[in-house]
């Protein structure tokens, strides 16, 4: 008899730690299918997100005339951008033209043609001098048939978080004199600074063209 009353509340007993246990597990789980798996809570991992270029505004243009480096009102020129961490600057000569200008007016609608220029380009204390540029479409052979029509410079390492920021183009040069004094051809060519006659009344001016990207500008 004491027997069979042991085993019945044994019987009870496991009975009652079953009930607990299934109790326990069920708390927080998730039904997949026909089969229950304990839940977890994580937290969304953020998608990465990058700016499309085409949702940014094209790199600022500035066309500029630079002339004799004795002349501070023509010998430089200054284009001014805000940015933050980039800043790469494309200088092209995109016209064939020298203008020759002169205090009195008299020379001020003549022009002629040129083939290479080269200008200084600085940034924060650091000037570099491009290479020779070829400028575009001149209709016949030059110094700088073989090389580039723009350089690019990359002054990003000049910056020092947002802000406005000042890229000067100055001491331009060119390969006028390969044909003023060699009967107009480029068989030997020294680039010079432009001409400007010593009491400023003749000068020359040359055409270029700056192209900036800022962290808010599609790439160059």
């Amino acid at each position: 008899m004491k027997r069979i009353i042991y085993s019945i509340a044994m019987a009870g007993i496991v009975m009652s730690l079953s009930g607990c246990g299934a109790t326990a597990y069920r708390e927080g789980a998730a039904s997949v299918g026909s089969s229950s798996v304990a839940s977890t809570t994580a937290s969304p991992t953020p998608t990465p997100t990058s700016t499309s270029t085409s949702s940014l505004q094209p790199a600022y243009d500035f066309a500029f005339k630079v002339g004799g480096i004795s002349d501070n009102t023509r010998a430089t020129y200054t284009a001014t951008v805000t940015t933050n961490s980039t800043l790469k600057v494309r200088v092209t000569a995109p016209s064939t033209q020298i203008l020759v200008g002169s205090k009195d007016g008299s020379y001020s609608n003549y022009s002629f043609i040129m083939g290479c220029a080269q200008f200084k380009v600085t940034v924060n204390g650091r000037s570099v001098l491009t290479n020779l540029i070829k400028v575009a479409n001149v209709p016949f052979a030059t110094p700088c048939d073989s090389s580039p029509t723009y350089q690019d410079i990359d002054f990003s390492d000049r910056l020092g978080g947002t802000g406005s920021v000042s890229i000067v183009v100055s001491e331009a040069q060119y390969d006028w004199r390969c044909y003023a004094q060699n009967g107009w051809s480029p068989g030997y060519c020294a680039m010079t600074q432009l001409f400007e006659a010593t009491d400023h009344n003749t000068w020359h001016q040359i055409n270029g063209a700056l192209k900036i990207q800022t962290n808010d500008t599609a790439p160059l």
